[in-house]
């Protein structure tokens, strides 16, 4: 069983003060802007028989872990930091069963430190003294999926209290939307432990070992956001749909970051590169010479400006087509037809206005005469 451990005002006041300190530390650019986050981390070892039937040892204490969640593109690295501060703790040695609480002043000691506890009871009639010399160390392990990151260090240590730079570097190799990981670490707290028992000032006993190494839970959990270049397009098709008019077809794109399609085309007079913001289009037709070759190459641009392009595909429109011998043939007849069919619209026109210019308006006038 391990003793919820209690908390002082130390223990409160070591993970505010770390905070306000890593406010100002300089970070990555792929770090500012996100905020600090911070979990306690508990480090508990329950009651160990160190020697049976005479000396056992307990310990329940936490540390508040801190740090930054970091964003990148893959192939990229970002630094950020994994700080400890100590928080509640409760450790306790008992001697020939009676339980003795060690001064830690309810926070998590870390490097060597000695107590005395003086005129214990229970044994030698109370003329007894235990002294208690503790070493603990932190260290914390990082295994990351060996195919998505690499953290650097991937072991770290705190000779005090404080933070550890960190560099994470993706490595997925995938392509898509936004990747959301972490870069776990484990926690973990040694225990070395000196006991001695002094009886009239005389020692009478001693002990000094390694306890046990107690590993924290639950991980520390690095937040870690990854930028995937675009899902590559394919070219459905391409076709000259006369010798005028020319069509290409790609796959549809679903990042979530989609920008953009670009359709670059070089042929012609002069290459083009058409711009669709449609991620649900996936046609284009364009004007066309006759007889000439077209290359098409179809190009997925992201939120972040990275860049994924097709193969290219080639297309040639046919030539334009020629009269026939008998349309050659025809061809007479057709421009006879047309002479006259002006020729007859002159002479339509003509005497129509000859009409109008020989019509006359007649006034009639009656007079009507009384005789006197």
């Amino acid at each position: 069983m391990i003793r919820r451990p209690t908390r002082s005002r130390a223990a409160v006041t070591w993970p505010a003060l770390l905070m306000a300190g890593l406010a100002i530390l300089p970070l990555s650019a792929g770090a500012q802007g996100s905020p600090i986050q911070a979990q306690s981390v508990l480090l508990g070892l329950p009651r160990t028989a160190l020697v049976p039937g005479f000396l056992d040892f307990e310990a329940a204490c936490r540390v508040t872990a801190s740090y930054q969640g970091v964003s990148m593109r893959d192939g990229e690295s970002a630094s950020t930091f994994l700080a400890v501060a100590p928080d509640a703790c409760d450790m306790a040695v008992y001697v020939l069963g009676i339980r003795l609480a060690l001064p830690v002043a309810s926070a998590t000691p870390l490097g060597r430190t000695s107590y005395s506890i003086p005129g214990v009871s229970g044994f030698t009639f109370g003329l007894g003294d235990v002294s208690v010399d503790l070493t603990t160390s932190l260290r914390g392990d990082s295994t990351p999926s060996a195919s998505t990151l690499s953290v650097s260090p991937s072991a770290m240590a705190w000779p005090i209290w404080g933070a550890v730079p960190t560099m994470i570097t993706a490595q997925s190799g995938l392509r898509g939307s936004t990747l959301v990981t972490t870069a776990p670490y484990t926690l973990s707290l040694a225990f070395g432990l000196g006991v001695s028992v002094y009886a009239l000032g005389l020692r009478i006993y001693s002990w000094d070992a390694t306890v046990a190494t107690a590993a924290g839970t639950p991980l520390v959990e690095i937040p870690v956001s990854i930028d995937l270049p675009p899902s590559v397009p394919e070219i459905g098709g391409v076709a000259a749909l006369s010798p005028y008019l020319v069509q290409v077809t790609w796959t549809q794109n679903h990042d979530d970051d989609f920008t953009a399609y670009e359709v670059s085309v070089s042929g012609g007079a002069e290459p083009h590169v058409f711009l669709v913001s449609d991620a649900s289009r996936t046609s284009l037709r364009m004007d066309a010479a006759p007889a000439t070759d077209y290359v098409f190459v179809v190009t997925v641009v992201d939120g972040s400006g990275q860049r994924a392009t097709s193969t290219s595909s080639r297309v040639t429109t046919p030539a334009a087509p020629t009269p026939s011998v008998g349309q050659l043939a025809q061809l007479p007849l057709l421009v006879t037809l047309l002479a006259a069919g002006l020729v007859a619209g002159f002479a339509i026109s003509r005497s129509s206005r000859r009409a109008k210019a020989s019509r006359r308006v007649p006034a009639s006038f009656s007079h009507s005469f009384r005789a006197r």
